[in-house]
């Protein structure tokens, strides 16, 4: 089978939605059927290329706006015409879609319907596209509308990466056909985590592409855009050195660095540090805590980040932005993982990697939190980040080791059945099959499949 991917945004542009594209794409290859991400250009990289895991990228002229946070698909761009060409001459069997918002997105969903070939949208978000004005914020919604019943009227089904983005495409009045979960993969955390690296050394993320040597990084993402990481995680090896000692080598290593007492706990937080992520509420909670019974590692970079650090309190780490694996053995290190967010998250990425990473979780009810923790047997989930209710409950977590030992293996044993990469690539497979015309349906018989339940 051949599936085609619209992203706007790939590799080796760093977010949720480029990790998830090449994620399901690279499992697709993997098990022998055809994988084409069709993207917008990016300076300095090819119109058309075949990546080391077998997949054709496409690159199709676009606008870069809002500083490239928002390409628009520009079919009077040169070379656009012979690109979609031969694009549509791989004769893909299946569209998946990202985000319903893009003109990349529409134009996909529109050539789609023209040749009949299934498709559908995959949206990742719990809100609108912020622009930082309300008169900005009305406009960008009134568009969000339009883009929406646009989409509709080219018939393909509409799918969320949690209950909470589904949810959220009933506001545009988009029936959603069920959830294609955001993931992680358990073995590739699991790889990382145990991974020693020598001292001084930047170890690769376990189970990401490393960009060919010489290749031009777009200028617009951050340094090493050519891994892809976690949206939310810090991604930029350059953190600031507050803490001394090379990068740790296991998270026992973390927390000798840190220089964590006998008995003291460590709190982690991973994430972009913006007011929306509640690291503010985080920090404001933590200062509640006895003093001397916790230590907060605060791992991301982000325009918050000089003023914490103007006025950092005691027991509060702020260790910048840090290689990707190595924000993995942070989690592993830790007694519990914390992330106050109210951002329109679709499934934060982090939840899950803490969950792969072995650590007991404390969360804002965020998209996808009441799926991973069901019921405070899994974790625990709050209705704000109020420090009022986020210090208590900081409190209650810490001081309970049975309870954060059994959340924390309940949760990763939840996210290996329902929130790793394979199955959601099975899941997909199952839809791709199911939407084909049976004249051309033909049997499936690969790992992915048997492992779709």
């Amino acid at each position: 089978m051949t599936i085609c991917f619209f992203s706007a945004q790939y590799l080796p542009t760093v977010g949720g939605v480029e990790r998830y594209t090449w994620n399901l794409a690279r499992r697709l290859a993997a098990a022998g059927h055809r994988a084409i991400v069709a993207t917008s250009a990016l300076p300095g990289l090819p119109a058309r290329e075949e990546s080391p895991e077998g997949i054709l990228i496409i690159r199709l002229p676009a606008l870069r706006l809002m500083g490239g946070r928002f390409p628009v698909a520009w079919p009077l761009g040169r070379g656009f015409g012979r690109l979609a060409a031969g694009l549509w001459a791989e004769r893909p069997d299946f569209c998946l879609i990202q985000t319903r918002f893009y003109p990349l997105s529409l134009w996909a969903a529109r050539q789609a319907r023209r040749r009949d070939i299934p498709a559908i949208v995959v949206d990742h978000s719990t809100g609108h596209m912020p622009m930082g004005s309300p008169l900005l914020n009305r406009l960008a919604a009134l568009y969000e509308h339009a883009a929406c019943a646009f989409l509709r009227r080219q018939g393909p089904a509409f799918y969320g990466v949690s209950e909470a983005v589904c949810g959220w495409l009933r506001h545009f009045g988009l029936a959603p056909a069920g959830t294609l979960y955001n993931a992680v993969d358990p073995a590739e955390i699991g790889r990382a985590i145990e991974e020693k690296t020598a001292p001084g050394s930047a170890p690769e993320a376990a189970g990401t592409p490393q960009p060919p040597a010489g290749r031009p990084q777009n200028a617009d993402a951050p340094q090493n855009a050519g891994t892809p990481q976690n949206a939310d995680a810090p991604q930029n090896a350059d953190a600031p050195q507050a803490l001394p000692g090379a990068p740790s080598t296991s998270p026992a290593g973390w927390r000798q660095r840190l220089g964590l007492a006998p008995g003291q706990k460590l709190i982690v937080f991973a994430g972009r540090l913006i007011p929306e992520k509640g690291v503010g509420e985080l920090i404001g909670a933590f200062c509640l805590l006895p003093a001397g019974t916790a230590l907060l590692a605060v791992a991301g970079d982000g325009p918050m980040l000089p003023a914490l650090k103007s006025s950092c309190p005691a027991g509060v780490r702020l260790l910048g932005s840090l290689p990707h694996e190595e924000t993995l053995r942070l989690m592993a290190a830790a007694d519990l993982f914390c992330l106050p967010t109210r951002y329109a998250e679709g499934f934060p990425t982090t939840l899950l990697e803490a969950a792969g990473c072995g650590c007991a979780i404390l969360c804002t009810d965020t998209a996808g939190a009441a799926e991973l923790l069901p019921d405070e047997s899994y974790g625990l989930r709050l209705p704000s980040a109020a420090p009022e209710l986020l210090a208590p409950a900081l409190q209650k977590a810490l001081a309970a080791d049975a309870w954060r030992a059994g959340a924390a293996q309940k949760a990763r044993a939840r996210l290996c059945e329902r929130f790793a990469w394979d199955a959601v690539a099975a899941r997909l497979l199952q839809i791709a099959a199911a939407a084909r015309p049976a004249a051309q349906a033909e049997p499936q018989n690969n790992d992915l499949q048997e492992d779709a339940g």
